[in-house]
């Protein structure tokens, strides 16, 4: 059975002041350039005798993957549209076979994931290691939310559980980096907004948490250290620090009434966003959270239900508290270093 694949050329057009779409020709002239690792690669279509040729879409065309020229043309087609992305807007590739295969590895990658997880379900200390490494905070949370949370992500982004083949867990610094993460949730190591890891307010440890881990492997001292601490073995946490309440009323307590120490608090704009100086140095603005809202709960960072006035969001560190989409984008503008973590995990997913 021959492999057919096919190309639509559909120009969007106004009728009756709706926006429709309606097939037209077009006409890619037989060659184009485009860069590969720093070097300038040529492209070009042909015809059944190999010579150059400007290749024609009328509406739509279909091509034998089973046919050298049509083959050729075919692979020629799709680097076109990755070069030219603004001229190809309106061209839509269509192959069922890729589209099978993708979807196919995708559904591997989630059953693959869901499955370590449901099989270590009863090891919380693992199942909090990967919730904090891939969500956020696992202080005061049931095990049965961050179980549901792991599983629920896992059947979106299975990606974030993998490296290649193998699972995350089975990296290398994956320990490591458990232990750094568990040490940020309780206060005893520093992670700034810009990625630096410190051991105490004045002390850089390393640039960010992946050179950490690498560097902790072979710190002996610090790593007992770090273990000791997120233990509760040591009497006193680093320089600097005060002591972080886990338990999850209290945390849901401070995101409603509690407000980073600062001389005043004034609240002003539409959103309740304190313009008082928040510690960190880039403002984030309304209008960056509430874009950043769908991508978070895309990824499984934050928790949406509801639609348009009954939108509801979750954190999962915080529990089962509930927030409206304003309120959300209050609570995040007023925690700069929570919104920055959930961005720098959103860019890691």
């Amino acid at each position: 059975m021959s492999h057919l694949v096919s190309v639509v050329v559909r120009h969007p057009v106004s009728i009756r002041k709706e926006n429709v779409s309606v097939p037209r020709q077009e006409i890619i002239g037989s060659g184009f350039t485009g860069k590969v690792k720093g070097e300038v690669m040529e492209f070009f279509f042909t015809n059944d005798l190999t010579d150059r040729t400007d290749l024609v879409i009328d509406g739509q065309r279909v091509f034998d993957l089973d046919e050298p020229v049509d083959s050729h043309n075919w692979n020629t087609l799709k680097a076109y549209c990755m070069i030219h992305k603004d001229a190809a807007a309106n061209i839509q590739l269509i192959d069922p076979q890729e589209e099978t295969d993708r979807a196919l590895a995708f559904s591997n990658k989630a059953f693959q994931v869901e499955s370590y997880i449901r099989q270590n379900e009863d090891d919380l200390a693992l199942l909090a290691k990967m919730y904090r490494r891939l969500i956020g905070l696992a202080a005061g949370l049931a095990p049965k939310t961050i179980f549901n949370a792991l599983v629920s992500l896992s059947r979106t982004n299975p990606e974030a559980f993998l490296q290649g083949d193998k699972m995350l867990v089975e990296n290398e610094d994956f320990e490591m980096l458990a232990l750094l993460d568990v040490g940020i949730e309780k206060g005893v190591v520093l992670a700034d907004t810009d990625g630096k890891i410190k051991k105490d307010r004045d002390t850089i440890y390393a640039k960010d948490i992946i050179s950490a881990a690498f560097q902790l492997r072979t710190d002996s001292e610090y790593r007992v250290y770090l273990q000791r601490a997120v233990e509760g073995k040591l009497k006193t946490t680093p320089s600097g620090y005060e002591p972080i309440i886990e338990d999850s009323d209290y945390v849901k307590l401070a995101s409603k009434v509690g407000v980073k120490a600062a001389e005043k608090i004034p609240v002003n704009d539409e959103f309740g966003i304190s313009t008082a100086n928040s510690g960190v140095s880039n403002a984030v603005s309304a209008e960056e959270i509430e874009q950043d809202l769908a991508r978070f709960a895309q990824q499984g960072l934050l928790i949406k239900t509801g639609e348009k006035f009954s939108t509801r969001y979750v954190i999962p560190q915080i529990s089962e508290q509930q927030f409206t989409r304003k309120e959300m984008i209050s609570h995040l503008a007023n925690n700069p270093a929570q919104y920055e973590h959930l961005r720098q995990m959103a860019s890691v997913s």
